[in-house]
């Protein structure tokens, strides 16, 4: 009889865990401030974890902090400059020198975590320095308990997300177009003149 309870309870253990894992439903959203970005512009990532309490199995539990790498395809074409933790944050990045951003939970001395569905991570400022597509992202190693998202209860939820970006070359302004047309039509005017 004993057995068959104990069976019995890992069966609603397993069934539990696997209805969590699949309804979970976080995400990340990186939101770049311009989609207009040329050679010697700053512009900036705004990294949200969206859907945070979405599927939870305790409907308590509570984000406490989180940790990200940052990603960049070409450093020649952007570089990372700065970044600003969220306001639900305190910065522990120079905690842990395996990861790049890193945040807790600034509790105002009550303890306790976030409980929104939506929380702003961080934002990134970055420059661009020469033209050219560049993938930017964030990513996580959840084997690392300093990074991903961290619930109080739950395991580390991996967040990781990317973007797609072109840099232009800086446009030429109008007034060296007008100019040069000036110059042309000058030239041409002065060419019949001294054939007559």
């Amino acid at each position: 009889m004993n057995k068959k309870i104990i069976t019995l309870a890992y069966l609603v253990l397993f069934y539990s865990f696997l209805f969590v894992s699949q309804v979970f439903g976080l995400t990340m959203e990186l939101q770049l401030s311009s989609m207009d970005i040329t050679v010697g512009d700053s512009f900036s990532i705004d990294v949200f974890a969206k859907d945070v309490r979405d599927g939870l199995f305790d409907s308590t539990d509570e984000v406490i902090a989180f940790g990200f790498d940052l990603e960049n395809s070409d450093s020649s074409i952007v570089k990372f400059d700065s970044w600003l933790i969220g306001p639900l944050f305190d910065d522990d990045s120079l905690f842990f020198p395996n990861t790049d951003i890193a945040g807790s939970a600034n509790a105002d001395g009550f303890g306790g975590g976030i409980i929104d569905n939506a929380i702003l991570l961080a934002t990134l400022n970055y420059e661009a320095i020469s033209t050219g597509n560049v993938e930017l992202g964030i990513f996580s190693d959840i084997s690392d308990l300093n990074e991903g998202l961290i619930y109080f209860m739950l395991e580390n939820k991996d967040i990781t997300g990317s973007i797609n970006l072109n840099v232009n070359p800086v446009p030429e302004p109008a007034t060296i177009l007008l100019l040069a047309g000036g110059m042309a039509g000058l030239g041409a005017f002065g060419r019949k003149k001294f054939k007559k």
